[in-house]
């Protein structure tokens, strides 16, 4: 397993990753990099879509899986319906028969200037939307790398399960239950 694995990894989990990246986003920018662009793809139908044979070999050769285990996975795939219908990502998820979804794919620019710029991706002749938080693993990530998008989803859930009604001043309108 090469080291940037996170999925069924002893001590890594998607805080993990998560951590990981912000602090390279962040070390990035203090180092002088002018913008961090995220890109967020989305693969329509990728377990129909991908080649069945392409995911056992690169499980066999790649991640060491074998035996028992690699026997269960090729039997549970076999007999799956498949479908076959950023240039380089683009090139290789054609080669390993992915299909990637621009209307679900976005770019978080992370820039600190006051006046960020962002440069246009295209992919299947659609320009990627731009977005000002992007939801990774279940945590959102803003474009200033402030955490007040994902406060304000974790306390509206809060207050959505104790019965709180708040409006967006934070005033408490309404109390349901108890």
């Amino acid at each position: 397993m090469f080291d940037g694995q996170y999925g069924f990894t002893p001590g890594k989990s998607c805080s993990s990753v998560l951590a990981e990246a912000t602090t390279s986003w962040v070390k990035a920018l203090d180092n002088g990099a002018p913008r961090i662009d995220v890109v967020a793809l989305d693969y329509s139908r990728a377990f129909d879509s991908i080649s069945h044979d392409i995911l056992v070999n690169k499980l066999s050769k790649t991640y060491g899986v074998g035996g028992v285990l690699l026997k269960w996975i090729n039997s549970f795939l076999s007999g799956r319906k498949q479908r076959r219908d950023i240039n380089k990502i683009s090139e290789w998820s054609i080669l390993n028969k992915l299909i990637l979804n621009p209307t679900k794919c976005n770019i978080l620019s992370i820039d600190r200037r006051r006046a960020p710029s962002s440069n246009d991706y295209v992919l299947n002749e659609q320009v990627i939307a731009h977005v000002k938080h992007l939801k990774i693993l279940g945590v959102y990530i803003s474009d200033d790398l402030s955490w007040s998008k994902q406060v304000h989803e974790v306390v509206n859930k809060c207050n959505r399960t104790l019965g709180l009604w708040v409006n967006h001043d934070n005033r408490l309108l309404l109390r349901f239950g108890y």
